[in-house]
C-alpha cells in the first residue's frame, strides 16, 4: 500500500523485498528523499513490528499535552459507561465546584483537545466527544 499526504508517501508493506521493488520503481520515476521508517506524523506515533506484522498508532503525546495544558483534569477519575447521550445541562447560577467552573471556562479548549484523538486513534471516544461538542457554541468562555 502507498499512503499519501500532500507531498509525503508512506509505503506500508509486510515484505522487505516487495517494499524495495516499489521503492526502486518510485525512484526511477520521481525525485525522492527517504527519511527511513515512520515514527510519528501529525502527532500520531507509529510503532511497526515487522516480526509480528503489526502497525500500532497512538496519540499519547497529544493526551499528555492536554493534561499538561489543563492540570486540573488529573483530579478526574474514570466515568461510568455508557456515556450520556446528551450534554449535561448546567445552571450557571448554581454553586459550582472549582473543577466545574474550570470546565465551564475552558469547555471549548477541552472539547477541541479531544476531537483530534477521537478521529485519529480513539474511535471508542468518538460518540462521547460528538455529544459534548454539540454544545460548544452554547458555552460563553473559551
Amino acid at each position: 500500500f502507498i499512503a499519501t499526504m500532500v507531498d509525503d508517501l508512506f509505503i506500508l508493506c509486510n515484505s522487505d523485498e516487495e517494499r524495495q521493488q516499489l521503492k526502486n520503481w518510485l525512484y526511477e520515476r520521481l525525485e525522492l528523499v527517504e527519511f527511513g521508517p515512520i515514527r510519528s506524523y501529525f502527532r500520531i506515533r507509529f510503532d511497526q513490528s515487522l516480526a509480528d506484522g503489526t502497525l500500532t498508532l497512538d496519540v499519547e503525546k497529544h493526551i499528555n499535552d492536554l493534561f499538561h495544558k489543563h492540570p486540573i483534569l488529573k483530579k478526574l477519575g474514570p466515568s461510568n459507561t455508557p456515556a450520556p447521550t446528551t450534554p449535561p445541562v448546567v445552571d450557571e447560577s448554581s454553586r459550582m465546584s472549582p473543577l466545574g467552573k474550570y470546565v465551564m471556562d475552558k469547555y471549548r479548549s477541552l472539547v477541541g483537545g479531544l476531537i483530534f484523538p477521537s478521529i485519529t486513534a480513539r474511535p471508542d471516544i468518538t460518540t462521547a466527544v460528538s455529544v459534548v461538542s454539540r454544545s460548544v457554541s452554547e458555552r460563553r468562555h473559551t
